[in-house]
């Protein structure tokens, strides 16, 4: 039977480790200076070497002619263990082996000391199956392990390795490997095996792979079964199911275009026969490499000349604010994908997003920081103050603040019925003569007294207050916006569904129970938001658009 050919061009001394310096050059100076530990851990995602360098490690400290401590490779003792021919090097796969009886019969085997090596070494893979108990097991013999014995475990998941076994052990973190060390390896296989294969193909292969080095040479292995004198970038497309890149160019021009009939079109296309997951990532890359064109980062780009110049003819045509909201759509839409029955559809869903762009959830936030701004303009405004009546009996008034102007340059007044941008031209200038007349303050004040009228607090919102249980209760009520009678009901209106806003309608009980004491007993208690009432809301914005055009006049504000 063949091998594979991650398992045949596996490395064999640490040299030979491509992309992992950090950890072997530690593991080097360990056998040269004979400082070896007796339990190390290897951690870090798939294909990156962890037990590549575990088997190397295994020799190394075995090895009768050490070679500037990596392994010599054909002495008796690492021939031994390349052909697997003694028993002194034990290799464990812990999601079979995890029961607290496999590691206590492990446990009663190392205490035998070697049959013919220098040490015994166990390398334990995948060690985060093992159980609770089972770790408990392994526990005593990690404490306190004979001289003999070396433990290796290897993980892709450190956090779920107890603490216990940790502070036992010495760590190493294997990082993702760059794709230009995931090529240069690519090149020397098809090189020995006589392949000839396209540098596009060698660069898909490896951006594919997602810093694996396994995966990427799984992948190698399959096109190159395909018995093809070249390995094209065709056969990649349609022999493995990868994207064709030309095709997500096409469909990401369509998606720019807020085409929404051409990007459905397109994305069939590219989908067609494909796999969905990948379709996401390759959409994910572009988009990232659309971010690293556009901040002029192109040597950070993955692509060869040809793309490198579709990518920044793209990116002129995208505003950053939309590239960085579509990563973020996409990282969204790669959670939903782990879960869905329905991959395609759920593209479809994906690219429909991708046209309208907007993060709805972003509103929110907006919202929020154009209340806290109004009340800023709000304490400035209370700021102001008096000088003198001019002789039409209007009050001149004359700012104490000079930079009220600076502060707000742009505001953006957006609600769930109504989202206007208002803009302040760029050349608007605010002198003292300009400033708003006090009568128009009070006009302001004239318009909402008609609308406010009938949401005036009740006289008895103090004794009910008052008569609350626990002064959290009486501090979060205190939060509501407005609270009046109505149709033999108290009404208490909250700006936003908060936590406040929930602790007063979990004890809604209580608060009729002290209302209908107060009040009376026909009266009932209704909790709200301010949204269920439109003449607040149109009172609000009202006021908003008022308070800036007071402040900056009306002939500086452009509504758009």
């Amino acid at each position: 039977m063949r091998q594979a050919i991650y398992r045949e061009y596996r490395p064999k001394t640490f040299d030979e480790v491509l992309g992992q310096s950090q950890v072997t050059e530690v593991l080097k100076n360990q056998v040269k200076n004979n400082l070896i530990g007796h339990a190390y851990l290897f951690s870090g995602t798939r294909g990156t070497g962890k037990t590549s360098c575990a088997k190397i490690f295994a020799r190394a400290i075995n090895c009768l002619n050490l070679q500037d401590g990596s392994p010599c490779n054909v002495c008796e003792n690492c021939r031994s263990i390349l052909n697997e021919e003694t028993f002194d090097i034990v290799e464990m796969d812990a999601a079979s082996n995890r029961r607290i009886e496999d590691i206590r019969d492990l446990r009663d085997k190392v205490i035998y000391p070697p049959a013919n090596l220098k040490y015994k070494v166990y390398i334990i893979d995948e060690a985060h199956m093992i159980t609770n108990e089972g770790f408990n097991a392994l526990l005593k013999i990690m404490e306190e392990p004979p001289k003999h014995l070396v433990f290796i475990l290897a993980t892709t998941e450190i956090e779920k390795i107890p603490q216990t076994i940790l502070s036992r052990c010495q760590r190493y973190e294997f990082k993702r490997l760059d794709t230009e060390f995931i090529k240069e390896n690519i090149l020397n296989i098809t090189r020995d095996l006589g392949v000839e294969i396209e540098p596009e193909a060698v660069n898909l292969i490896a951006n594919e792979a997602d810093g694996a080095m396994r995966d990427a040479l799984s992948t190698l292995d399959q096109v190159i079964s395909l018995g093809k004198d070249k390995i094209t970038v065709k056969d990649l497309e349609e022999d493995l199911g990868l994207v064709d890149q030309d095709k997500i160019f096409k469909l990401v021009d369509a998606i720019i275009s807020k085409d929404f009939s051409n990007t459905i079109k397109a994305f069939a296309e590219t989908s067609k026969g494909k796999i969905i997951s990948n379709l996401f990532k390759d959409l994910t890359d572009h988009y990232r490499n659309l971010l690293l064109v556009k901040n002029k980062l192109e040597s950070n780009v993955d692509a060869s000349t040809m793309y490198l110049e579709k990518y920044k003819e793209q990116a002129n045509n995208i505003e950053m604010n939309q590239i960085i909201e579509s990563l973020d759509i996409l990282m969204e839409f790669e959670i939903k994908l782990k879960t869905t029955e329905n991959p395609v559809i759920l593209g479809e869903l994906l690219v429909t997003r991708l046209v309208d762009y907007v993060n709805y959830n972003s509103f929110k936030s907006k919202i929020n920081y154009l209340e806290d701004k109004v009340k800023e303009l709000e304490e400035k405004l209370s700021n102001l103050k008096v000088e003198d009546l001019n002789s039409n009996g209007n009050i001149d008034i004359v700012t104490t603040n000079n930079s009220v102007k600076d502060d707000l340059v742009k505001a953006e007044i957006i609600t769930e019925e109504n989202k206007s941008n208002i803009t302040e031209t760029e050349d608007s200038k605010v002198e003292k003569e300009e400033n708003p007349s006090a009568e128009k303050v009070e006009n302001s004040d004239d318009l909402e007294d008609d609308v406010l009228d009938k949401y005036k607090e009740t006289k008895y919102w103090n004794e009910i207050v008052n008569k609350l249980p626990t002064p959290m209760m009486r501090n979060f009520i205190n939060s509501s916006t407005y609270r009046f009678l109505e149709k033999n009901r108290l009404v208490i209106l909250f700006k936003t569904e908060d936590t406040k806003m929930k602790l007063i309608c979990s004890n809604i009980n209580v608060l009729k129970k002290i209302v209908q004491e107060v009040v009376g007993s026909d009266y009932d208690v209704h909790i709200t938001l301010e949204s269920s009432y439109p003449d607040l809301n149109n009172l609000r914005k009202e006021k908003n658009l008022k308070l800036i055009q007071d402040l900056f006049g009306e002939d500086n504000i452009n509504i758009t």
